[in-house]
This record gives C-alpha cells, structure tokens and sequence, in this order.
C-alpha cells in the first residue's frame, strides 16, 4: 500500500458539539475538553500515526460536529498561494 494519504485537517462545529466526550475519549491526544465538556482541539493537523484516531473520533460524533479534511500540501505549510 503506498502512502498515498495526504495531510488531515480536525475541525469542529463549536455550536454543535453538545459534550459528549466521545472525541476525547477515543483521541485524547488530538482533543480534549474545555470547563463546559465541550470539545477542543489539540492538534488541527492530524499526525499520520494519530490519522485513524481522528477518523473514529469524528465517525463517533453523535452531534456530527468534527470535520476531518484533506488539507493539501500548500494548506498544511501555511501557504496561501498569494
């Protein structure tokens, strides 16, 4: 299997995460919790080790508040093509 995979983007849609601790349950090291229970994020560039913990997180959102993404190589350095 050739790796293939670009970089992965975590985001979440603050006014839909309800708390449940999914995420940071399952993925502590990409999220964790704020005062309210609420997700965080820790890591918004997803490391490739850490790549099928950020997809479980998501896919265990009851709320279908993450987002992972495809970020492209000029994305994840920080270029904005300008």
């Amino acid at each position: 299997m050739s790796d293939s995979h670009g970089m992965l983007k975590i985001s979440i849609d603050v006014a839909a995460c309800m708390g449940h601790g999914r995420c940071y349950t399952l993925a502590d090291e990409l999220f964790d919790s704020d005062a309210a229970g609420r997700s965080v994020i820790l890591l918004a560039e997803v490391p490739a080790e850490l790549r099928g913990q950020a997809l479980l997180a998501a896919a265990s959102c009851p709320e279908r508040a993450i987002r992972v993404t495809a970020c492209s190589a000029t994305t994840a350095s920080g270029s904005d093509g300008a």
